[in-house]
């Protein structure tokens, strides 16, 4: 099967002209695919794998270069993250991720989450709580490098109010005291 990106582009392209869609988003982890579907006018964001195990920065950086929302896909690893397995953990014949307990590396996947567990739940933290605030705290130490979050949405806490989160205008100043009063700021729980 041959790829057709510059069809599905043009296509989705057409129907902005068309009034039927504003924007439109691709979802892929090859970095070039992104490539190509940011450099259309109206893409505004690249759904991805990022997570604890699988980071994404090539992918994190391509979206800050050309100012497109980066929408995390699977964020808990299909379960892996919850803290909920073991390896001796049955899933029903019908759940597609019972296969995953017969691969070698899944197993070792599964090992390494599990000896992170003390660090992961520190301070009351749950696994989920933990494998978001990453993905929280990487946004916001990239904020701290000067990298920008462009459509993003993503930004550091206004500090108002316990967990209150907002957009920041200019996302270069990242300004970490004002996690100070973010009682449920992961980046505060991360250290950030």
């Amino acid at each position: 099967m041959t790829w057709s990106g510059g069809e599905v582009r043009h296509t989705l392209e057409e129907l902005v002209d068309e009034g039927k869609i504003r924007t439109y988003g691709w979802s892929t982890d090859d970095l070039e695919r992104a490539r190509f579907f940011a450099q259309g006018s109206h893409c505004t964001a690249i759904m991805h794998r990022l997570n604890i195990m699988m980071d994404a920065p090539d992918m994190l950086a391509l979206c800050d270069e050309y100012d497109l929302a980066s929408i995390n896909r699977i964020p808990l690893a299909m379960g892996l993250l919850s803290g909920r397995w073991t390896a001796s953990t049955q899933l029903p014949e019908d759940d597609f991720r019972s296969e995953f307990f017969e691969v070698p590396k899944f197993l070792q996947d599964l090992e390494t989450v599990r000896a992170m567990g003390q660090v992961l739940t520190r301070d009351g933290r749950s696994y989920v709580q933990a494998a978001l605030g990453w993905i929280w705290a990487a946004v916001h130490a990239r904020a701290r490098a000067g990298l920008s979050y462009g459509r993003t949405g993503r930004g550091r806490c206004g500090g108002a109010a316990p967990g209150a989160h907002q957009r920041r205008a200019d996302a270069r100043d990242p300004a970490p005291e004002a996690h100070a009063n973010c009682v449920s700021c992961p980046a505060r729980s991360f250290g950030l």
